[in-house]
């Protein structure tokens, strides 16, 4: 009821005791001469008073559909002040009463074609199911639509609002008046034939209203939860046999499923991806909400697109073919062949997508706290964030379950039994061309969680480049090390990137692992494997740690019965330590990944390479017998101390000193002489005059270049050297600039109380002389 008081008006839900009555028909029999009634069978008496009973409730219908209107639409447009702001009203008019002013043309419409027929046949109505049958067919395309939309105007409304809830079940009482009019139809009477198709077609509409009121839902609320037999009579259900009743039950649980797919991939949209956009103050810091935003959904949007398309085609179907589809693998495969390109770029991103999240939360409370409170959103089902964007993935394994319910179900004449194994051969190939992605998206993202947990010591820090693109994790488990020093072994966990070794200890904390550093970090490149095939080394137990007790004593897994097996590595000086005994932690597996590592190490090494290495000879370099102290430094074994190229008849020859002596060799051949020094520390070729100069054991010493000519290969292995001076520690030469041609040498030469600087300039003429060619 409407309560005008000014220019505002008061709405109220009339009670059942205050709803309109419009003026009642008098019974139809007080309106017939007698002498009519007496002629009609008792029959034909009832049939006429429920067909004129039906034009009754019908006025009476169409008296509320215009209360509605002028009580309710009218006024709300013309309230003033507004009861609902100017630029919303429309809207909520559409939303709350839909089509319902549709309706009410429908009816007027089917009225009159009554009120005529009643003319024509007063007072007795021949016939009236052909009329019903001509509205059904009009009712179809109207009362769908609304009775589909009226849960969505309930929401809106809430229950205040709902002025009649008669409207939606109005439709229903139609099936039950009909099926009364048929029963006291005389046998014979043509009207019968109609009335029969009118109720079927009717009943038919009252299916098709509620399919809509399914497919609106969209899986919210009581329709949402509805079955394929809670749309389909039992008359219907008996007719088919149980293999199709359940083969339609599989088909209406797949489209089901689909729309709240769907449904929860725009919940993404409108819980989480608006609110991170619009919040103030950010949730997440507005420099990284963009990045954030694209590594934690990805291309969630596409998905959502050709699904909703997948859904529009199937309720399309649904529409025309409920409730016996006869197929639904068409549209399926065609989305099937369309969303292929985007689940393989999404379902790779899932790991990074569930790392960002757990990432996010653990260091920004704010979005810790987002994602609690939206967890207990209306739409999101006690689910959080994680699941949403985990939706897609066991999606694809739905459809493989459904489809093979389907195909059992299906006629071995069906059109199905040829296209539904394809579809799922494409379903299957989707997931297993996405596995290697994910594999590498795991990797990606262990390399990150590592970067983030791995804790130096102070002062220790060093950069190992996990996050290159292209850095990988080769192996990580846990190992037993004996130190150097002292007999107690501990435990590590050991972490093989591809680029280093890095020895750690785990420590938990408030559910987060720290791995902290026990030693420097060994690069591949200085890593070398000595042994794997020493026996097994015994690890004393001794009579203290059997009293320490449980708290010390660990698990199995960390202290194994059986004594450790020795697996050398070491870098610059000797590093040891002990792979676990048992399956998972055996020698072999820890060789094979550590033989990997280096083996990939060399290859992206030589693939890098800034100087390309060339063999001078294969052959090995004759060194001569030296007087050798008891324990010689590991550097002095037959190491190079540099290398001083020169020219020998237009060819290239190389002087390399060596701490036993100084070898000559030329480009691919070993040729020269050899001249036995001790600790060469400096050489340097002066071809322009003819001189080779090197500073060996704190002396300096002169040649004359001839004695390395080829044709000199045999010469005498010990030959007496000019000595310049002693007790040399450096020694410089250069060219005067300011007087070309000239050549200086420069020494630095010590004693216990001074250190002197020499100067010198050989003589040219004197280079050539006999006597200051001996050697």
């Amino acid at each position: 009821m409407l309560y005008v008081k000014g220019n505002s008006i008061i709405l109220q839900i009339p009670g059942p005791a205050e709803a309109p009555v419009g003026p009642q028909r008098e019974a139809w029999i007080k309106t017939v001469p007698q002498e009519v009634i007496v002629s009609l069978p008792e029959s034909e008496i009832n049939r006429q008073t429920i067909i004129h009973k039906l034009i009754s409730k019908e006025e009476q219908y169409l008296q509320d559909l215009d209360i509605v209107e002028s009580v309710f639409i009218k006024p709300l447009r013309a309230a003033n002040p507004p009861v609902i702001p100017g630029n919303k009203l429309e809207d909520f008019i559409d939303e709350v009463f839909g089509n319902i002013l549709d309706l009410r043309e429908c009816n007027r419409r089917l009225l009159e074609v009554v009120y005529v027929r009643q003319r024509e046949q007063a007072p007795v109505i021949q016939r009236i199911g052909d009329i019903f049958l001509d509205a059904a067919t009009e009712f179809r395309l109207a009362y769908p639509i609304y009775v589909g939309h009226h849960p969505l105007a309930e929401k809106r409304m809430k229950e205040e609002l709902d002025v009649n809830p008669q409207f939606r079940l109005f439709i229903e009482k139609y099936p039950v008046l009909l099926e009364a009019i048929y029963h006291e139809t005389a046998v014979g009477n043509p009207d019968a034939d109609y009335l029969l198709e009118a109720i079927g077609a009717i009943k038919n509409l009252q299916s098709v209203a509620q399919l809509r009121t399914f497919q609106t839902a969209m899986g919210k609320g009581t329709p949402g939860k509805w079955e394929w037999h809670d749309l389909v009579s039992a008359d219907i259900r008996q007719e088919m046999r149980k293999e199709e009743a359940k083969r339609q039950s599989i088909i209406f649980e797949l489209i089901k499923g689909e729309m709240a797919y769907v449904k929860d991939l725009e919940n993404i949209e409108i819980m989480y991806i608006r609110p991170l956009r619009t919040a103030d103050p950010p949730i997440v810091p507005t420099d990284r909400l963009d990045q954030f935003i694209k590594d934690v959904f990805h291309n969630f949007a596409h998905l959502h697109a050709h699904h909703r398309a997948l859904v529009d085609k199937l309720h399309e179907i649904q529409r025309e073919q409920h409730p016996r589809i006869r197929s639904i693998t068409e549209p399926v495969l065609d989305a099937a062949l369309n969303f292929r390109e985007a689940y393989l770029d999404y379902i790779p991103n899932y790991p990074i997508a569930a790392y960002r999240i757990d990432d996010e939360m653990a260091n920004n409370p704010s979005f810790k706290a987002f994602v609690e409170i939206s967890i207990r959103h209306a739409d999101a089902h006690r689910l959080d964030m994680k699941s949403f964007i985990n939706r897609p993935i066991p999606r694809l394994l739905r459809y493989e379950l459904l489809l093979k319910g389907i195909l059992e179900e299906t006629p071995p004449d069906h059109s199905d039994r040829y296209t539904i194994p394809q579809l799922l051969d494409i379903i299957k190939s989707l997931g297993k061309e996405s596995e290697p992605g994910v594999g590498s998206a795991k990797q990606k993202v262990e390399l990150w969680r590592y970067n983030s947990n791995i804790v130096f010591k102070p002062g220790e820090w060093i950069d190992m480049d996990l996050l290159d693109e292209n850095r990988s994790l080769i192996y990580a488990g846990k190992l037993l090390r004996q130190p150097e020093s002292g007999r107690t072994w501990n435990e590590l966990y050991v972490l093989l990137f591809d680029n280093y070794l890095v020895m750690t200890k785990p420590k938990e904390k408030d559910g987060v692992t720290k791995y902290h550093v026990v030693k420097r970090p060994i690069p591949l490149d200085l890593l070398t494997l000595v042994n794997f095939t020493d026996p097994a080394a015994q690890r004393s137990t001794g009579l203290l740690r059997n009293l320490r007790g449980e708290r010390y004593a660990g698990g199995e897994e960390a202290l194994p019965k059986r004594p450790p097996i020795p697996a050398p590595c070491s870098r610059v000086r000797s590093i040891t330590t002990h792979a676990l005994e048992g399956p998972i932690f055996s020698r072999a597996e820890w060789q094979q990944k550590l033989e990997e590592a280096l083996g990939l190490r060399r290859v992206v090494q030589e693939s890098n390479k800034v100087f390309e290495l060339e063999m001078l000879s294969t052959d090995t370099f004759l060194v001569p017998s030296l007087v050798t102290p008891a324990t010689q430094p590991a550097y002095h074994e037959n190491s190079l101390t540099g290398k001083i190229p020169r020219t020998d008849e237009g060819s290239l020859r190389s002087v390399v000193p060596k701490a036993c002596g100084l070898v000559s060799v030329m480009t691919r051949v070993l040729c020269g002489a050899y001249f036995t020094l001790k600790m060469v520390t400096q050489c340097a070729m002066l071809e322009d005059f003819g001189i080779f100069l090197v500073l060996a054991d704190k002396s300096l010493f002169a040649y004359h270049i001839k004695h390395w000519s080829r044709h000199r290969r045999k010469v005498s292995m010990l030959v007496r050297l000019p000595k310049l001076n002693g007790n040399v520690q450096f020694s410089a030469w250069a060219l005067c600039s300011d007087h070309p041609g000239r050549f200086h040498e420069a020494e630095k030469c010590e004693n216990p109380v001074d250190s002197i600087f020499h100067v010198v300039e050989p003589i040219i003429d004197k280079i050539n002389r006999p006597k200051h060619l001996q050697v």
